[in-house]
C-alpha cells in the first residue's frame, strides 16, 4: 500500500497519521533497542574487568556514552490530530559523526578525544554483533563530543 502524503501550511510534507505513527513507532523502537545494546556492552566490560587473572595491565579508559532519550508525542488538540512527533533529548555541544555508515572504522579528521570515542564505538559494534550472535549492532554513531570517562 502506498502512504498518502499531505502538505502542511509550512510546506512540509507529512504522511497520513496512521502511516506516520507506524514509522515513528519503528524509529522509537530502534532507539529503545539502541539503549539496550549499549547497556550490554557496558555489562560485558564490567564482567570482563571482574574476572581474575586475565591480565596485569590496568583497565583501559572507557568512555561512558548513552543513547539520547526519545518518545513519541501525539497531540490531542483537534487542529493538530494529523501530526505525530518523535521528541529526542537535546544534545549539547558540537555535533560529531564518529563512524560512517559504510565503515566499521573511525572517520578521518577526528581529534584525539573524538578518536578514542570512535575507537570505543567500533569496539561496541563488535561486542554487540558477537553477543547478539550476529543479529544486531548499532551504526551511524553521532552526537556531542562530550562523554564521561571511567
Amino acid at each position: 500500500t502506498s502512504a498518502s502524503i499531505s502538505a502542511s501550511p509550512s510546506g512540509r510534507k507529512r504522511l497520513a497519521i496512521k502511516d506516520e505513527l507506524a514509522k515513528m513507532l519503528v524509529e522509537a523502537n530502534c532507539m529503545y533497542w539502541g539503549c539496550s545494546l549499549m547497556k550490554i556492552v557496558y555489562q560485558f566490560i564490567s564482567n570482563s574487568n571482574c574476572k581474575e587473572g586475565l591480565t596485569e595491565l590496568p583497565p583501559p579508559t572507557v568512555p561512558r556514552l548513552c543513547m539520547v532519550y526519545s518518545t513519541i508525542a501525539v497531540p490531542v488538540v483537534p487542529s493538530l490530530k494529523s501530526a505525530v512527533y518523535l521528541l529526542e533529548e537535546r544534545i549539547e555541544g558540537d555535533f560529531v559523526k564518529y563512524i560512517n555508515n559504510n565503515s566499521a572504522s573511525p572517520r578521518p579528521g577526528l581529534n584525539n578525544k573524538q578518536k578514542l570515542i570512535a575507537e570505543f564505538l567500533c569496539f561496541t559494534q563488535r561486542v554487540q554483533y558477537h553477543l547478539s550472535h550476529g543479529l544486531a549492532f548499532l551504526s551511524d554513531f553521532q552526537g556531542s563530543s562530550f562523554s564521561h570517562m571511567s
